[in-house]
């Protein structure tokens, strides 16, 4: 008995040509006139007869459904979304970078292992071995450097394809969409106060997103070091926060900086704002 024959069940055999079962007898079909009608709700109906159906080209198409567990997170519109909460017609980020809208959420049973992805700065994410991930596999480098084995993956310029979850390596890249968030909001509230969105304020938050600093562990002291040549910048950033917090600014100087300070109570972790000028 062969291997093959081995697998079939007690009492049949395997054969070498479609089997047909016609409890009234097999129908006589005239394939002059047969035709295979595809159509109703259909982009493109298409017909075919039975000489058509023979001459065409036989495609394997092979298909895996990798997915994700409950609690993955999905790129959707506008933020994040866990997969259990997709509906029909939501909107999520694909591959091309582009919005889609679901047409359809399919659930199965998985009994296999899941493969988890940490990347520098971003939460874990569980997925089946088989999920592809855009990613750019990192050149060995030299050493531990971390530094020279980015320059050198990167040298010749970004490199990158779908790779299997199961198959990254650690220091391999892998891409994420950045996600830019348009608020058409007039008022910022912040604890018990309220600032005006407006130019002033993106000057305030641009200096501190470019130079500033929690000076301190609880965050009540923020400052902004500057250069010794920046001394009008610090000026100019004076003036703008005691024009937003509504307080005076004390000024202080010594051989190696110009300290900016405001103090006020209401503003709770913003109490002790410093300007640096060394």
């Amino acid at each position: 008995m062969t291997e093959a024959a081995s697998e079939l069940p007690p009492g049949q055999v395997r054969g070498k040509r479609w089997v047909l079962y016609a409890a009234l007898g097999v129908p006589k079909v005239d394939l002059e006139k047969w035709r295979l009608r595809v159509d109703g709700l259909v982009e493109r109906p298409l017909e075919f007869s039975s000489q058509e159906l023979t001459n065409s080209q036989v495609t394997t198409y092979i298909r895996s459904f990798h997915c994700l567990p409950e609690g993955g997170l999905v790129f959707g519109n506008p933020e994040p979304i866990e997969i259990q909460k997709l509906q029909p017609g939501s909107l999520v980020i694909g591959g091309d970078g582009r919005k889609h809208r679901i047409r359809e959420v399919i659930k199965k049973r998985y009994y296999g292992g899941l493969v988890g992805v940490k990347a520098s700065y971003l939460p874990p994410t569980l997925m089946t071995p088989d999920h592809p991930v855009l990613a750019v596999r990192a050149h060995p480098g030299y050493g531990r450097s971390r530094s020279k084995r980015r320059q050198k993956t990167f040298r010749k310029g970004v490199r990158r394809s779908w790779v299997r979850a199961d198959k990254l390596e650690l220091g391999d890249y892998v891409f994420f969409p950045k996600y830019t968030h348009v608020s058409n909001a007039k008022i910022v509230t912040w604890k018990d106060s309220r600032f005006e969105i407006n130019r002033d304020l993106a000057n305030v938050i641009g200096w501190y997103v470019a130079e500033g600093s929690a000076a301190s562990s609880d965050g009540r002291c923020i400052s902004f070091p500057l250069s010794s040549g920046q001394t009008e910048q610090a000026r100019q950033l004076r003036l703008l926060l005691e024009k937003l917090f509504g307080a005076k600014t004390s000024v202080y100087t010594n051989r190696r900086a110009t300290v900016l300070m405001l103090s006020q109570r209401r503003y709770h972790s913003l109490s002790s704002i410093q300007i640096h000028a060394s």
